[in-house]
Parts: structure tokens; sequence; C-alpha cells
């Protein structure tokens, strides 16, 4: 990839320290997709890990709620406070947090200690998180911000739907503490990596004054911009749509539909290859054509509506069970596309505080998947027509949100 002629206000630390921008973004995405894949990938082994710390099932879920917590506290906090001291320390920072508690975690002796240990080892990847896709903002604009950010969001949606089959054949071999481990292990050398070639990019004249405050100051302004604030809900709720699914997947696919673990792993990583190839499709459309991100998001949605639509209809018929794996792969791999261009349109209205912004996109899905599996459990969405019902009304909301985005942004220009 290559990146804009250097200038001083866009790119010092890249320009410093002799770093290219192409050289940068596989390490950028890989410190965006770790905590991610620490989120879930351990899932499988939750049965083994609640019997040897002696703790119930939900006891042993609470380690997920305490890293998504974790995870959407911490970019929060990070993002804010990156725009008043610049992003490196805190990016090199933060992964080192998410290593040391990530191996506290694997020799945790308590649930106790293991809840600790993931509540601070999200606060650490949060950092990860953000401030890759901060520097990002920093460094590119128009083309090369679209492609990465969009690379970035297809991984974040990627990384978690296949983490856990992942997890499932590595269990075997080391178990859930030295899952954590290996996760661990490449969170330290993720840190080490940040450390030699990441350089600051955020000059000392672009920084907002920073402190604890700035995170409700800068976070106030942020959400403050009504282009920004729609566009932020259209991908949080189209995400929500999509957690609606992994969370439930396995009892709906298994109990409900009745599928072999096998046959649930199977058609489980066909979405989730789904979403990535609707994500990866939409940079190639964007860049090679004169398809724009509105557009784009758009005809995710539409895809997505068609097929939640018709897997709601199909279940009420009774279908059989090819037509309704049809229509679950229609509905759920396009959600990439509309939230990652979606992710897109926000980014490019708060580029002057692109770590907060940057915050915020990643926080609120964060905060949206620790709340949406307690609240899907008390609506029976076990079973595939709440499920489907449940997915198409967070569809509906992201639509009709991007329509108000739309007209906002039209409304904006014509004023300017």
């Amino acid at each position: 990839m290559t990146r804009p002629a250097p200038a001083p206000t866009t790119t010092p630390g890249l320009e410093d320290d002799g770093v290219r921008l192409r050289r940068l973004v596989p390490l950028l995405v890989a410190l965006v997709m770790i905590t991610p894949v620490a989120t879930d990938a351990y899932l499988p082994g939750l049965p083994r890990l609640s019997a040897d710390l002696g703790t119930t099932d939900a006891g042993g879920q609470l380690s997920l709620t305490a890293f998504m917590v974790g995870a959407s506290l911490g970019q929060l906090f990070a993002g804010a406070l990156s725009d008043g001291s610049g992003r490196r320390r805190l990016l090199v920072g933060g992964t080192v947090v998410f290593a040391v508690a990530g191996v506290l975690a694997a020799l945790s002796p308590s649930i106790e200690v293991l809840l600790a240990a993931r509540l601070l080892q999200g606060l650490g990847g949060a950092c990860g998180m953000v401030l890759a896709r901060a520097v990002v903002l920093d460094v590119t604009e128009g083309p090369d911000t679209a492609r990465v950010v969009t690379t970035m969001m297809a991984i974040v949606m990627l990384a978690p739907a296949l983490a856990p089959v992942a997890g499932g054949f590595l269990l075997d071999v080391v178990g859930w503490r030295g899952l954590l481990g290996l996760i661990a292990a490449g969170g330290l050398v993720l840190a080490v990596l940040a450390w030699r070639r990441v350089p600051e990019t955020l000059p000392v004249h672009r920084r907002q004054p920073g402190g604890l405050g700035s995170v409700w100051r800068n976070g106030r302004v942020v959400l403050g911009r009504l282009v920004y604030r729609r566009y932020l809900l259209t991908q949080v709720l189209a995400f929500t749509a999509m957690f609606t699914w992994v969370s439930n997947s396995a009892l709906v696919l298994q109990e409900d539909l009745g599928l072999s673990p096998r046959q649930y792993s199977l058609v489980f990583g066909a979405c989730a290859l789904g979403m990535a190839g609707f994500a990866f499709g939409s940079v190639r459309l964007f860049t090679r054509t004169r398809v724009g991100h509105r557009a784009l998001s758009a005809a995710g949605l539409v895809l997505s509506l068609l097929g939640v639509t018709t897997l709601l209809v199909l279940a009420l018929l009774d279908a059989p069970l090819p037509l309704l794996l049809v229509a679950l792969w229609v509905g759920v791999a396009p959600s990439s596309m509309s939230m990652s261009n979606a992710a897109v349109l926000a980014a490019e209205q708060i580029r002057d505080y692109a770590g907060t912004g940057s915050a915020w996109q990643g926080a609120l899905p964060f905060l949206c998947g620790a709340l949406v599996a307690p609240v899907l459990g008390a609506l029976g969405a076990a079973t595939l027509v709440p499920l489907a019902a449940v997915m198409l009304v967070f569809l509906l909301a992201s639509g009709g949100m991007l329509g108000l985005a739309v007209r906002a942004e039209r409304a904006r220009a014509a004023t300017a």
C-alpha cells in the first residue's frame, strides 16, 4: 500500500522512523485482531474451566463478560488519553498489560483471580484495538484510509467467529490454560514488535487537552457530531444483529436444528468466511469502481434483510434444513459489508479526534456484545424463529439509522 506524500502534519512518526505504512499495516491489523481472538477462543473449554476452578457454568461465563467490559471501558479511556498524550506509549504499554494479565489468567488458581485477570487483560487489549485504528487515521487519507479500516473491520468480525473453531482444536492439545498462555505469548510478541516498529504518529501541535477529564470532554465532542453519531449507530446495530447470531449459534444449530458439532463448525465457518469475503470484496469494489461507502453499506443491509426475512418465513413454515441454512448464510455474510463501510463513513467524521472516535467505534459493539447474550436468553432467542426475529429488528434499525445519517450528511453539505 502506498501512502500520501509525507507531510509534517500527517506522517511525522513514519517519516522520522523510516517506516513505510505498507510494512506497518500487518502489525496494526494483528494488534486489532488479538483482542477479539482473546475474547472467545477459549469458549469451547468453558465447561472444563468451570470444573477446574470449582465454579458453575454461569461463573465461567463471567470470564467472557469481564473481558468484554474491560475492553469496552479500556477503549474509551485509551482513545481519549491518546488524543492528548500520543499513541505510541499507550499502545505499547497496553499490549504489555494484555500479555501479563494473560499469563495471570492462564495460571489462575480460582475463578476470582481469573475474573480479575480477564478484566485487566481486556483493559490492556483495548489499547491495541483503538490505537491501531487511530494510527491509521493519523497517517492515511481517502482510499488508503478506506482500504485499511475496512480490512481491520473484516478482521475484527472474522476473528471472533473463527477463534472458537480454532480454539476447539487447540484445547485437545494444550487445554484451556495452555490456550490462554498462547494468547498471552502472542500479546508479548506484538508488544515487542510495536515497541520496535510503531512510531509516534500524532504530533504535539495536533494533540487535544489531555488528562482523565478528556475521556468525557472528548466523548461529548465526537458524540455531539450528528453525522458521526448516526453512522456509528448504523455500525453498532448491524454488529448487534450479527452478534445475536454468534452468541446463539451453537444452541440454535445443534439443539434446535439438530446439527452435530462437526456440522455446526462447518456452517459457522462458512458464515464467517462469507463475512470476510463480503468485507474484502467491498474494498475491491470501492478501489476499482465508483461505488461509494454509502451504497456499499446499504447493499450489505439490503442483502442481510433479504436473507433474514426469508429465514424467518421459512422457519415459520418449517422448511427443509438446506433452505434454512442458505437463508441463514445470506442473512449473516453480507452484514460485514454494511458494518465495515459504516465504520469508514464514521471515521471520516472525527479525524481531529481519531483516538476518541475510534474508541467509541470499538467500545459500543463490545458493550452490546457483553449485554446481548443475557438479554437474548431472557427473550428465548435460542431457537430459530426468535433468533431471526431479533436479527431482523436490529437490521431494520441499522437501515433506518443509515438513512438518517445520509440525510444529515447531505443537509450539512447543502448548508456548507
